[in-house]
C-alpha cells in the first residue's frame, strides 16, 4: 500500500504550499506539468472567474484556481474519504470561497442541464 503523498500549488497567493493527498485506489491527481500547463491556457481568464472542478478529488485545481484570484470554485466529488480531506485542507487554508457537494458528476451536470 501505498502512504500519503503531498501536491504541491504552483502559484498565486498559496504558492509552495503542500496538500495532503490521502491514498485511494482510484485517484490520479494532475501532475504539476499539466497542472502549470492548464493555469497557463486559463491564465487571462481565471482572476474572478466562477469555477467547476468536476471529479474534484484532492481539490488541487480547485485550490490552485483560488491562489490565482478565482473569485468561486464549486467542487464535484463522489468520494466521501477525499471530501473530508478537501475540507481538512480548504479549513486548514482557510479558505471560504470554495463549494464543495458531495455527489456523482455526471448526474449532477444531467440534472442541471449543463
Amino acid at each position: 500500500m501505498k502512504k500519503n503523498s503531498n501536491l504541491r500549488i504552483i502559484s498565486g497567493k498559496f504558492k509552495n504550499r503542500r496538500i495532503p493527498v490521502i491514498n485511494e485506489k482510484k485517484l490520479r491527481p494532475t501532475t504539476n506539468k499539466i497542472k502549470e500547463t492548464l493555469f497557463n491556457w486559463l491564465n487571462k481568464k481565471i482572476k474572478n472567474a466562477n469555477c467547476l472542478d468536476c471529479f474534484s478529488g484532492s481539490g488541487a485545481l480547485a485550490i490552485e484556481a483560488i491562489s490565482r484570484e478565482a473569485k468561486y470554485v464549486t467542487l464535484l466529488e463522489i468520494n466521501k474519504n477525499m471530501i473530508q480531506q478537501i475540507k481538512y485542507t480548504v479549513n486548514k487554508l482557510k479558505i471560504s470561497e470554495i463549494d464543495i457537494i458531495h455527489t456523482d458528476t455526471l448526474k449532477w451536470l444531467k440534472k442541471k442541464n449543463l
